[in-house]
């Protein structure tokens, strides 16, 4: 079920990649900047940077993929599933590997909370993922639908 899940996930984003290139352009975005106006903008629960040491093993394959920008931020408290990740990746191929990667996050999330926690679990299965271009946001919170159309936002004409 993941596996094809995460096929068919694949596949959505590089329909993205092709169908939305002509609405949308390639911008440079701030990521922390942005990631500031959003906890500006939303009740986001504090959160903090993942720690360099951390990344691999949260988000495995990740640390070979060169990346020109990226916010990590998870819920500063464990016993909740609120997390905002935020990537330039060098390539819209390093970007569509990074989509991989927060697919496989979100799942194991999901494993996570199963077990008795509905309310986390619930944020988690609504969480957004958008990409455009070599960008990408995966949004778990309960603002994740408006954090998405924010990120949108950032790369219309």
């Amino acid at each position: 079920m993941k596996k094809a899940l995460l096929i068919g996930f694949s596949m959505l984003l590089v329909f993205l990649f092709c169908a939305c290139g002509g609405n949308l352009r390639q911008a440079d975005v701030d990521l922390k900047k942005f990631y500031d106006k959003l906890k500006t903008q939303f009740d986001i629960p504090d959160q903090e940077a993942v720690k360099k040491e951390d990344i691999e093993a949260l988000f495995p394959g990740m640390e070979k993929i060169k990346l020109k920008q990226s916010v990590l931020m998870v819920a500063k408290d464990r016993d909740f599933s609120n997390e905002i990740l935020m990537v330039e990746a060098e390539n819209e191929e390093d970007s569509a590997k990074i989509a991989e990667i927060f697919e496989a996050h979100r799942d194991s999330l999901q494993d996570k909370w199963s077990t008795g926690f509905a309310d986390q679990l619930k944020l988690v299965n609504d969480a957004v993922f958008k990409a455009n271009g070599k960008y990408a946001i995966l949004a778990i919170d309960p603002s994740s639908d408006r954090i998405g159309e924010e990120f949108d936002k950032l790369f219309k004409k």
